[in-house]
């Protein structure tokens, strides 16, 4: 009984975050206004982070919510409030042509959604005699053993050899940031 109520907890929650992320998604490309884009973004982020969650990888959930939501969202959100929206007013004519790239990006999510169901139909592969039906994969699992503290190993790895490239890609952030400040900086005749 209680086996089956976490499992019905866990599939509900499942659910939840999914709709979560897809609806942050969606909400990316069917706001105009480009601001509340990124805020659907980082909702989008958020829920990919409670599906890593959901996958008992709490560490990798914390990465994302401090990479992607706390460093890479509020870069974009900077970089969207500082530059010129003046092109927004020609991208609005345009609202005809996306419907129908959204119909073709609709058609071919649900083709791809579909195509496992009808694989095995379809599964065959080419060998030197012609097209023969292919076999399923054994896959085999490795004689390694795990490490013991993955979490110690990436703190030495991310302090070791790839310390350098760490802390460049720190200096680019905030290059770009310092780039989006003077991009979007209003310059006027009179204050130069």
């Amino acid at each position: 009984m209680n086996e089956t109520v976490n499992a019905i907890l866990m599939n509900l929650s499942f659910f939840v975050m999914a709709a979560i992320t897809l609806g942050g998604a969606l909400g990316v490309v069917l706001v105009r206004k480009i601001f509340h884009s990124a805020l659907f973004l980082v909702l989008s982020f958020m829920g990919v982070a409670g599906l890593y969650i959901l996958l008992e990888a709490e560490f990798i959930a914390g990465v994302q919510v401090m990479v992607y939501v706390a460093d890479i969202a509020v870069l974009i959100l900077f970089a969207v409030m500082l530059t010129p929206h003046k092109l927004e007013a020609e991208h609005a004519s345009a609202g005809n042509q996306q419907r129908w790239w959204a119909l073709v990006a609709v058609v071919v999510f649900f083709v791809l959604l579909l195509l496992p169901l009808f694989m095995p139909f379809f599964t065959l592969s080419v060998s030197p005699l012609g097209l023969t039906p292919t076999q399923p994969v054994a896959w085999t699992l490795s004689p390694a053993n795990p490490l013991a503290d993955p979490i110690t190993e990436l703190g030495k790895a991310l302090m070791g050899p790839y310390m350098l490239p760490f802390e460049v890609l720190g200096v680019i952030l905030l290059a770009i940031l310092v780039g989006a400040v003077f991009v979007g900086r209003d310059l006027d005749p009179a204050e130069e």
